[in-house]
């Protein structure tokens, strides 16, 4: 269970990140591209170093990209929701605590950027589903 905490932290956090920098840069093909090998790449590294997180990483994204698709989950708010509800009950009070810290950081981070650059909520659900399309296909290559 630990393992797949860390592994939805670690997606959490890749998926997060990689919108923030991608919204800005969808204007050129060039430098999406760039981002995508980015988030790909560090799909791949982390596979590479805990092999047995492949599977995880595949089925979150997927369950993730489904909240999206299915429309269970409308703005980035829901889809914190959903992550915070996959984190074990067998993590330690000090784990849960630090998990908690990680996702709201993330989320203050990428939803004030988001913010900052007027992207409304459904747009702000179409770059992170990029993103997460783009770390399960690496976890599927992988």
């Amino acid at each position: 269970m630990k393992k797949i905490f860390v592994v939805t932290a670690l997606c959490v956090s890749l998926m997060l990140v990689g919108c923030a920098t991608v919204k800005g840069w969808f204007a050129s093909p060039d430098t999406q591209l760039i981002v995508q090998l980015a988030v790909t790449d560090a799909t791949f590294r982390t596979i590479q170093a805990k092999p047995q997180w492949q599977a995880p990483i595949q089925s979150i994204t997927t369950a993730a990209i489904g909240v999206i698709d299915n429309g269970t989950t409308t703005d980035l708010n829901g889809l914190v929701a959903f992550v915070n509800s996959k984190i074990p009950a067998t993590l330690t009070p000090e784990e849960k605590a630090l998990a908690g810290i990680l996702i709201q950081n993330v989320q203050v981070s990428i939803q004030s950027y988001f913010v900052k650059n007027n992207v409304d909520p459904k747009g702000q659900l179409v770059e992170v589903r990029k993103v997460l399309g783009w770390i399960h296909d690496a976890a599927v290559i992988k």
